[in-house]
């Protein structure tokens, strides 16, 4: 006797709970710095962590969507919360509506230091390194590594009401921003290579600037912005360079450090040498702070008594020879903010891949507080505290070489790379 099979189980159909999911795929062009438990060092089982990308998506969206709220700071706060999430507290949004998944494709390998000769070396931040520049705070590690060849996938799930929120901070994080630290020098910058399961094409060299200003007319409110918060305009002041592309990211990305470094550090030529004094105003305004120098030689004569390079972000630290030092010359000390030790540049510095394996270099600023709260100080070797100024105000503050008459150092570098 055939026994009766039991019947089917009812199809489970997905609650449509109106949510979007978004797919997308990295890879980083650039080596990986930090963005591990131990400061530098990237994380040995996570590379890549959901919280910490829905936290860069957090940034970028301040930056592109910020400017809606006609710059009232309590509104675009409460905004933010209801999208990105709050502390648990009374009458507060609570959890994030945007849920970040990673899956790790590839967790990447040591990136090869080399020399300025190509010779393999160690560590990425000794000063013999080719990339020591970008890479100065590893410059004391013994067993620094960096990583490159990372790649990820993320799922990204969202209302529907947030769609706009949530694709303008993947635009703007891609296209500005990276994984890990010193993402604004360049490193841990991605290229997204597919979407939704499907390649994503690069634009030309040729276009690529055309792309990222129709971007930004897509993705930026026209603001105005709360004070305080750093974000994207139309139009920005952006380069790209070299114009005609490098044949691959790493190129462009040195390129653009390369070209930071010589503006940072140009020097007056002396005699048939190109080492001679800074262009720069910071070292003699250091040496009358502290009321020491290499006598006679180096007594202070530079006209601007102020430090500019601060506008590139904090903490700088000066340090002379160490044969001038030995003969009178400050010992080292560090600008920082007054209220603070770090102020992050608003100088973004990375490569953007483009179709054909070429790859261009991007140079944007960011608009928003152009200084910290409280002002500059200036901490000298014997641990004493010197407010001091950093604004140019007016072209007679600016008549040095570097600059030529330009008072705003940021917009002068962007400048310089054309």
């Amino acid at each position: 006797m055939s026994r009766k099979q039991p019947d089917a189980p009812p199809e489970i159909k997905p609650k449509d709970d109106g949510r979007i999911t978004e797919e997308r795929r990295y890879r980083l062009i650039t080596p990986l710095f930090g963005g591990g438990v131990t400061p530098g060092e990237a994380d040995p089982v996570t590379v890549v962590r959901g919280t910490e990308v829905r936290g860069y998506l957090r940034f970028w969206w301040r930056a592109t969507r910020g400017g809606q709220f006609g710059g009232d700071l309590e509104k675009m706060k409460n905004r933010e919360e209801e999208i990105w999430g709050s502390m648990a507290a009374k009458d507060r949004p609570g959890p994030s509506q945007v849920t970040v998944s990673v899956v790790l494709r590839n967790g990447g390998t040591p990136f090869q230091a080399a020399d300025r000769y190509g010779a393999k070396i160690s560590n990425i931040g000794d000063v013999k390194s080719v990339d020591s520049y970008a890479a100065f705070p590893l410059r004391e590690s013994k067993n620094a590594k960096v990583l490159e060849g990372v790649e990820f996938d993320i799922e990204v799930r969202f209302p529907s009401d947030c769609e706009k929120d949530v694709l303008a901070a993947l635009w703007a994080w891609e296209t500005f921003g990276g994984i890990g630290a010193r993402t604004r020098r360049g490193f841990g910058a991605l290229h997204c290579t597919h979407r939704a399961g499907k390649a994503v094409e690069a634009p030309a060299v040729e276009k690529m600037h055309e792309a990222v200003e129709q971007g930004l007319k897509n993705h930026v409110d026209d603001g105005p912005w709360p004070r305080g918060v750093a974000h994207l305009v139309v139009p920005l002041r952006l380069a790209l360079a070299p114009a005609s592309g490098s044949n691959d990211s790493i190129s462009a990305w040195r390129h653009l450090i390369g070209k930071l470094r010589s503006f940072r550090q140009l020097r007056s030529k002396s005699g048939t040498s190109s080492f001679g004094r800074s262009e720069w105003p910071e070292p003699d305004q250091i040496r009358r702070i502290t009321g020491d120098w290499k006598k006679p030689t180096h007594a202070p004569v530079h006209l601007v008594q102020k430090f500019p390079r601060g506008q590139f972000g904090l903490p700088i630290i000066f340090a002379f020879k160490d044969t001038d030092e030995s003969l009178g010359d400050p010992a080292k000390s560090t600008l920082r903010a007054a209220n603070s030790n770090r102020f992050a540049s608003r100088l973004i510095l990375r490569p953007l891949a483009c179709r054909g394996g070429r790859s261009v270099g991007l140079a944007a600023i960011l608009a928003g507080p152009a200084d910290p709260p409280g002002g500059y100080v200036l901490e000298t070797s014997d641990h004493v505290l010197h407010l001091v100024e950093v604004k140019l105000d007016t072209v007679t503050d600016a008549p040095f070489e570097p600059l030529n008459g330009q008072t705003d150092v940021l917009r002068s570098f962007l400048d310089y790379l054309k």
